[in-house]
């Protein structure tokens, strides 16, 4: 396992961390900054717990795992509770939008991820995936519905 394994796993954290952040200031907009503090607290003595567990036998890779541990922690309690506070919704055509869109592109990061070996095949693919979100934006009609 190398770096690309790394960056793999941290592509949990990061999806999940749009959804920490919208909890966030949803609490921090009701008021309940209380509840925020407690389970930050929590989770940074549940990353500093498992850091000290994992890294020292499995390295990089530990800290992925903790990583993606303390996401799920965080949005696991953060995001129903802003959920309560705060609703939303999002219609089924939005959704639908969305899951197409993130499947188009799961299947190209997957079909160009053993191309992706050196740096100049990497910047290549990265100049290609730009253009490929765009494309997927336009046919998906992700784009038009995100401006209206």
């Amino acid at each position: 396992p190398g770096s690309d394994t790394a960056l793999l796993f941290m592509s949990v954290p990061l999806f999940l961390n749009g959804l920490i952040l919208y909890s966030f200031y949803i609490l921090l907009l009701e008021h309940r900054w209380r509840a925020l503090v407690f389970v930050l607290a929590m989770g940074a003595l549940l990353s500093l717990a498992l850091n000290v567990a994992l890294i020292p036998f499995y390295g990089f890779l530990g800290a992925a795992a903790t990583s993606i541990a303390t996401h799920l922690f965080l949005c696991g309690t953060l995001f129903p509770l802003s959920v309560c506070l705060h609703s939303f919704s999002l219609p089924r055509r939005s959704f639908r939008l969305l899951v197409t869109f993130v499947f188009f592109f799961s299947v190209a990061l997957f079909t160009l991820r053993p191309f992706l070996e050196t740096p100049t095949t990497t910047m290549g693919g990265l100049v290609l995936l730009a253009l490929l979100i765009f494309a997927f934006g336009e046919l998906t009609g992700l784009r038009k519905l995100l401006m209206e």
